[in-house]
């Protein structure tokens, strides 16, 4: 079953999230699947299931480019018209009255922050991504009548897959996505802390599998190792 094959054991996540008095007594198993926990018809029995099955959290993407697919008039605002929260708000809503926590994972450049690109390109301007991470901290910071509180953030999807971010390599084949994650870690890191100091923010979400130069045909990849001494 679908729902079963997506189990998320967020061990990783665990390590930089929780406060270290508390990692000792505490692992955080959840689950990522947002089409069926987010979007689909049964989403509010789905996430029954995650916690009848003792799930503790629950991951999702927040992405950028479906949220702000229009400029915002104020980014800085979370509750300016351009942005688009409510399937958000709904599952974070949804989980925590079941008594799971939500993991947010920001990722996705819109087309008007990277010169009308894909997604997984970078924006052109750093602190638009900055802007952006602050207004969702800021909606989820439990300063609003009615809005929930979260307290975990992640920044960017698996950053050494060109599913994810591009450019992998410059044209000379050399190994750029790690500098560009750290750009990307830092504007997000500083945005979710202006919104809400409490948030807790993991960086590092990598994929367990790459390769460290290009190959004609395939995606471009890094190796974890790789992403991680550059």
């Amino acid at each position: 079953m679908r729902f079963v094959t997506r189990l998320l054991v967020l061990t990783c996540c665990a390590a930089v999230l929780v406060p270290a008095a508390a990692a000792a007594d505490r692992m955080w198993v959840g689950f990522h699947d947002d089409p069926i926990l987010r979007f689909e018809g049964g989403r509010a029995e789905s996430l029954d299931r995650a916690r009848s099955n003792n799930a503790t959290i629950v991951r999702t993407l927040v992405e950028w480019h479906r949220i702000a697919p229009e400029r915002p008039a104020n980014a800085a605002d979370p509750f300016d018209p351009a942005y688009k929260f409510d399937d958000v708000d709904e599952v974070v809503r949804n989980a925590q009255q079941r008594g799971m926590e939500v993991l947010v994972t920001l990722w996705g450049t819109p087309g008007w922050a990277n010169g009308g690109q894909k997604p997984q390109a970078m924006p052109k301007r750093i602190g638009d991504f900055q802007t952006f991470a602050r207004a969702v901290a800021t909606r989820y910071s439990g300063r609003f009548a009615g809005y929930p509180y979260v307290r975990f953030f992640s920044i960017w999807n698996e950053s050494n897959l060109a599913t994810f971010l591009v450019p992998q390599f410059n044209a000379k084949g050399k190994i750029v996505s790690p500098r560009n994650y750290a750009r990307l870690a830092a504007a997000g890191y500083a945005g979710v802390k202006a919104g809400n100091r409490s948030a807790q923010v993991a960086i590092g979400e990598t994929s367990s599998n790459g390769r460290d130069k290009k190959r004609p045909g395939l995606t471009d990849t890094v190796a974890p190792s790789g992403m991680a001494t550059r």
